[in-house]
């Protein structure tokens, strides 16, 4: 039987630095500057789908978009933007990605099969307001928010959240970061190897934006009477009280995601991974 994973993604971790564009410069602007070689591929690309005219291309290499685009064209240039961004967006989108991913993986062999059988979205405050269009975004990738009420902004209540996952192992991932399915894909499955080998594991982090629980272990610290904190070495000191391991992994292969330089992570898209400061501090930010 499969091991399920329940992917949660939070608010941003902190350091994250949103895109500021400069005098004149619009966000588009900043994603082009940026990603510059993956527009030109992008305009390459759609091209030969939606043929422009020469003066239309050239002033979108450089960042004049035209006054008008077709709808489809239009989508996907959002598309483009909003992946290039440290939106909450993009994160669940690359973990529906790697979970469609994972569903069509041949794991016969695999000594720890495994499905993405959630993402969840913790809401807190009336989510009346919350933008539609986010809403719609979230439901079309298959996310699933959750209402937890908190005394504080920015604090998740982890001991009613808890009561919403339906996995094995809660992944949690900083929301605004991204990951490559294929290469994640692998890398998780190795984390839950480490977990299957190792009973006694229950807290696994990559010591940059992600982290990996033994469910049964969380709910088996809630049953004795402990409050779980969004602080992870709160969290480990508590695990490690009641007999149960932590396994930090500082090694830059093993990371679950990354975010580039630009957005104050360590890693740009295109080189390999460096490790960096933790984030766990301030688990669910605030």
């Amino acid at each position: 039987m499969a091991t399920s994973v329940s992917a949660m993604v939070t608010a941003p971790p902190p350091g994250v630095r949103p895109p500021k564009p400069l005098p004149g410069e619009t966000v588009a602007n900043i994603v082009i500057r940026n990603y510059s070689d993956e527009w030109s591929i992008f305009l390459e690309n759609v091209q030969a789908e939606f043929p422009l005219d020469r003066t239309t291309l050239g002033n979108m290499r450089r960042g004049v978009m035209p006054p008008s685009v077709a709808p489809r064209l239009a989508e996907r240039i959002q598309s483009f933007m909003n992946q290039r961004l440290p939106l909450q967006g993009r994160t669940v989108n690359a973990i529906a990605e790697l979970r469609d991913h994972v569903a069509m993986w041949d794991q016969s062999r695999a000594q720890t099969p495994y499905t993405i059988c959630e993402i969840l979205i913790p809401q807190q405050g009336d989510t009346s307001k919350a933008d539609p269009r986010q809403s719609q975004m979230l439901e079309a990738a298959g996310a699933r928010q959750v209402h937890v009420d908190s005394p504080s902004p920015g604090v998740i209540d982890f001991n009613k959240l808890l009561g919403e996952v339906r996995g094995d192992f809660l992944w949690i991932v900083g929301g605004g970061t991204n990951l490559f399915a294929f290469e994640v894909s692998r890398t998780l499955a190795q984390v839950l190897k480490w977990f299957a080998e190792e009973q006694r594991l229950a807290l696994y982090s990559d010591q940059a934006y992600c982290m990996v629980y033994r469910v049964s272990a969380l709910k088996g610290l809630i049953a004795a009477g402990k409050q779980l904190s969004t602080d992870l070495r709160d969290n480990g000191r508590m695990l490690h009280e009641a007999g149960f391991e932590f396994m930090p992994n500082p090694d830059p292969l093993h990371r679950l995601a990354y975010l580039e330089r630009c957005y104050g992570g360590d890693a740009a898209r295109d080189e390999p991974l460096a490790s960096g400061k933790p984030w766990w501090k301030r688990l669910f930010g605030g």
